[in-house]
């Protein structure tokens, strides 16, 4: 049986996410930067990672 476990609910902005892509193709994240990036795709991938391939793409 599956648990049900709750699910933390975050906004993604993606104008803004684009914004910091964009911005880190000329100079690097700022930290907070990162950890928003980080946060969207882990929110994004949710929890259980193995059922998207995208989650598992190796960063180049």
């Amino acid at each position: 049986m599956k648990k049900n476990t709750a699910r933390r609910k975050i906004e993604v902005n993606l104008e803004e996410l684009d914004g910091i892509i964009d911005h880190g193709t000329f100079a690097p994240l700022s930290e907070s930067d990162g950890k928003r990036i980080k946060a969207a795709r882990r929110y994004l991938c949710g929890r259980n990672q193995s059922h998207h391939p995208a989650c598992h793409a190796p960063v180049q």
